[in-house]
């Protein structure tokens, strides 16, 4: 339990340092559509990781 936790502090203070450095670099509507992108892929990834171990 304590270790999800830790992933999960970690996972979730490290877009703030995402947010830092692209400000005032890429346009907000670009930064979210490919933030989006992103975390939508690494969400496929995961599930078909899960599908192929059952």
């Amino acid at each position: 339990m304590n270790g999800g936790l830790y992933v999960l502090t970690v996972v979730w203070g490290s877009t703030w340092l995402a947010i830092k450095g692209q400000l005032g670099e890429v346009h907000p509507t670009a930064s979210i559509a490919y933030r989006f992108a992103l975390a939508a892929a690494v969400m496929l990834a995961w599930a078909a990781l899960l599908i192929v171990s059952e």
